[in-house]
């Protein structure tokens, strides 16, 4: 089963982290043609502005699911940092991935609601295309990050992750001197 899992999960991984790089390169070529419409050719590009806000918010959302596969998402070290073995490992699985999993699973329902509610009476300012299209990604990332947080709840190894960390630090650290 975990085999499986962990398939599935890599698969979903790869999924979120192309996402994230197209929509980098949609935010860059966006922005790089706006700059270049407006200084080099007087005419400025009115596309421009609408797909790099899309993008970016899509970077962020999805940027945050992998955040979370990838056990980088919570920025509050200082619990997790002073504990050690099976104490880290309780709190990472049961405190940390469960809050991710209930927030994941309130913004699943709450983006549904909002992005078919809203998104469908709406239209984009420039495109002209229903608002829904942008708002998707809302239920989309959540679902990304409720799944990573479902994996890492009941096959997540925590107890010796800061052990190996602290040795990288400790050899960087001789390394330099």
């Amino acid at each position: 089963m975990k085999r499986t899992a962990d398939r599935f999960i890599n698969i979903l991984e790869k999924v979120a982290v192309s996402l994230v790089t197209l929509c980098i390169i949609g935010l860059m070529v966006a922005l790089v043609w706006q700059v270049l419409s407006r200084f080099v050719i007087n005419v400025p590009a009115v596309w421009t502005e609408e797909i790099g806000r899309y993008s970016f918010i899509n970077m962020v959302l999805l940027g945050s699911a992998v955040g979370v596969r990838k056990n980088s998402h919570f920025g509050v070290t200082f619990f997790s940092d002073m504990l050690r073995g099976r104490m880290r490992d309780y709190y990472m699985r049961y405190f940390v991935n469960v809050l991710i999993l209930i927030c994941a699973a309130v913004m699943l329902y709450y983006g549904t609601i909002f992005a078919f509610r809203f998104g469908l009476n709406r239209v984009s300012p420039t495109f002209l295309t229903p608002m829904v299209y942008a708002f998707v990604i809302l239920p989309v990332s959540a679902a990304f990050m409720l799944c990573f947080a479902l994996y890492n709840i009941v096959f997540g190894d925590y107890s010796q992750q800061l052990d190996s960390v602290q040795e990288v630090l400790k050899e960087h650290e001789s390394a330099v001197e």
